[in-house]
């Protein structure tokens, strides 16, 4: 699995062209747990404030 897409130019000079769609989910998921995550953290705090 290739993470990151190169290509070359004219001149041999090798760039970045893209990253892999491939790790899209990683990335959805640690958003989603992250959120979840934090709501727990809002619930617990508020619950301590009471």
């Amino acid at each position: 699995m290739e993470l990151f897409r190169y290509r070359k130019t004219i001149w041999g000079q090798e760039i970045l062209s893209g990253v892999s769609w491939d790790l899209i989910w990683v990335f959805i998921g640690a958003a989603i747990a992250f959120i979840i995550a934090h709501l727990f953290y809002l619930w617990l705090s508020k619950e301590r404030g009471r």
